[in-house]
């Protein structure tokens, strides 16, 4: 799958990378090239993130276990 990555120089050594498409997907390089490195890696982390609280949702729901601290933010 593709993303926009956007990709701003803040200093001689310092690159701060985000994508548009994902919420909370945010980091820094010395370089573009490590910028980017480092975003396809947050990516993957928030990605990941995700599926586990997907899944966790899942187990709550279905095990009937409703506890409010669990979805707080999610309603």
């Amino acid at each position: 799958m593709k993303y926009t990555a956007i990709i701003e120089k803040i200093s001689d050594d310092c690159y701060i990378a985000s994508c548009a498409e994902i919420k909370g997907a945010n980091t820094q390089g010395a370089t573009i090239k490590e910028a980017m490195a480092n975003l396809s890696e947050a990516i993957q982390l928030v990605m990941s993130t995700e599926k586990i609280i997907a899944v966790l949702c899942w187990f709550v729901i279905q095990n009937r276990i409703y506890h409010p601290a669990i979805f707080q933010g999610y309603e």
